[in-house]
């Protein structure tokens, strides 16, 4: 997941790495909000298979992952949130399918822009075997082959990631010959048929690294061999590799070999260190430009639990330094984690505890969290494998009021609203809810931030627009004007109009001219709609 920023060319984006990320360190906002309540949506498979698997998502709420066939072969699959609807769900956009031969797809990264990269199998027959395709795909369906170092059949290559300005990240063969993975980055924008290497720290031509990550400014995180053959952290800028260093470095013990997964704008990175062949620790750092020590996460506790033999891995980061991953609680229990920054302080939670005991499901690991605070990850609903988008929500409890109007006709009376940003504008959310007798409404928000609602209330009512802090429960009280008649959403003569050819009439309270809602078309609602005569609603 990469947070939004544009900046010119490759060559130009990938020198100033340092700067720019440096500068994004320091205008990084220290903490997110701390949100109260969670849901849930499970990502369905549609291919008759009985897995999904959810590996990342952007701002935009599109997830990316894989499900499998009725054959148990592997399809990319990418998904979007529908919030216009009472309760949101996860449609599916579209699947991937692998290239001429090839059993197996899969998607692994998503940038804001929509474009999403992987792997496609290809059947290559000189060599009697399939290889790796990596590519890049978008929304409207053009895609890229990422190339391998090589032009010959039996290399291969796989994206990891791409961030806003369409660099790719991932690993492929055919380095000098070799058939040694080397990371690279890959410039969508150019589509150059040679792919960059990031680098690797030792043995030359012969060694071996892997991008896991890239962020908005072109770093790299992965991993790479040392001259002892030992796994290293790796971050790459333009024409540097860094070892990130082993976790931890006792007096007297060895090293521990270290992976790095994700990493955030401001260079947070997260990964894991390798403490035996089958136990690993999360661990992260923070400081400027990931140069500092490595931090450890602690294990999730329970029924079970081993702090000599469990394990934990951090595989996501979003732009306030928010970690998502797995740990194990027992050699058969994996538990999906955020490991939150609060400030000063970070807190660690088991995402399970975020939903309803009674809900069916088992969150076992969190893959990628955005700065809305998304999660996707994978786990088990009803005992069947799929993949999820957890997500923060808030309770908006609010009453609507008219001047002049009756409140009893307010009773079951129905309210559209839509939820829009309130910096872009841009629609996030749309429903309706029902008013009691006096007005009041309870409505949900999906989407913890500033935002402008629009309400229109049905009847002889103006839209109006309210901008509330809906980070977490809050009140809204709407208060709306009423004389529009003719729905033109403006109190105008037209409607004037309408009231003199329904007056001495029972109509339908708010209809055809009661602007007081009383079910009669009186002087008293001539009154109503020459003191608002000349308004106009919201949009």
């Amino acid at each position: 997941m990469q947070t939004n920023s544009t900046i010119s060319k490759s060559t130009l984006r990938l020198g100033q790495a340092a700067l720019l990320a440096g500068l994004a360190a320091l205008s990084t906002p220290a903490t997110a909000t701390v949100y109260s309540q969670y849901d849930i949506i499970a990502a369905n498979n549609t291919l008759g298979g009985t897995y999904t698997r959810l590996r990342a998502i952007n701002e935009n709420g599109l997830a990316v992952g894989f499900m499998n066939t009725g054959t148990n072969h592997m399809r990319g699959a990418f998904y979007t949130v529908n919030f216009s609807v009472p309760l949101p769900f996860v449609q599916s956009v579209g699947t991937v399918s692998p290239l001429s031969g090839g059993n197996n797809a899969a998607l692994y990264g998503v940038n804001d822009n929509g474009q999403m990269v992987g792997y496609r199998e290809k059947f290559y027959s000189l060599q009697n075997e399939q290889k790796m395709v990596g590519y890049v795909r978008d929304i409207p369906g053009n895609w890229w082959n990422i190339p391998n170092f090589s032009a010959a059949d039996q290399f291969e290559s796989v994206g990891y990631d791409i961030n806003n300005n369409g660099v790719v990240t991932g690993f492929a063969t055919g380095f000098a010959g070799t058939n040694n993975s080397r990371g690279f980055r890959y410039d969508t924008a150019s589509q150059n048929p040679v792919t960059s290497s990031i680098g690797v720290l030792a043995n030359g031509n012969f060694g071996v690294s892997y991008g896991q990550g890239i962020n908005n400014f072109g770093t790299v995180v992965g991993y790479s061999q040392n001259v002892s053959a030992q796994n290293r952290a790796i971050r790459a800028g333009s024409n540097t590799i860094t070892d990130l260093g082993a976790y931890p470095l006792f007096l007297f013990e060895d090293p521990y070999p270290t992976i790095a997964t994700c990493l955030n704008d401001a260079v947070t990175i997260g990964g894991y260190s390798q403490i035996d062949f089958n136990t690993n620790r999360a661990i992260y750092r923070t400081a400027f430009m990931g140069i500092g020590s490595w931090n450890g996460v602690p294990l999730l506790t329970g029924a079970g639990s081993d702090p000599n033999d469990d394990s934990n891995a951090i595989y996501g980061v979003n732009k306030w330094g928010d970690f998502v991953g797995g740990s194990e609680i027992g050699n058969t229990n994996n538990r999906a984690f955020l490991y939150r920054n609060d400030g000063a302080n970070y807190t660690l939670h088991n995402l399970n505890t975020f939903i309803s005991p009674g809900s069916g499901w088992v969150l076992n690991t969190a893959f990628d969290i955005n700065d809305r605070g998304w999660i996707v990850g994978e786990g088990t609903l009803n005992g069947v494998q799929r993949g999820f988008i957890l997500y923060p929500y808030s309770i908006l409890n609010g009453q609507v009021t008219s001047p002049g109007w009756n409140p009893s006709s307010f009773n079951t009376r129905l309210m559209n609203f839509t939820i829009k940003d309130a910096t872009t504008d841009a629609v996030l959310q749309t429903g309706t809810v029902m008013l009691n007798a006096t007005g009041n409404f309870t409505m949900r928000s999906n989407f913890c931030q500033n935002v402008k609602i629009l309400f229109q209330v049905d009847g002889p009512f103006l839209k109006k627009s309210v901008t509330v802090d809906a980070t977490n429960n809050t009140t809204v009280n709407v208060a709306v004007v009423s004389g529009d008649a003719d729905g033109d959403n403006e109190i105008t003569n037209a409607d004037y109009s309408i009231w003199a050819f329904a007056n001495g009439s029972f109509v339908t309270p708010g209809s055809n001219g009661d602007f007081d809602g009383d079910g009669e078309v009186t002087n008293a609602d001539y009154s109503v709609w020459a003191f608002n005569n000349g308004t106009l609603g919201d949009e």
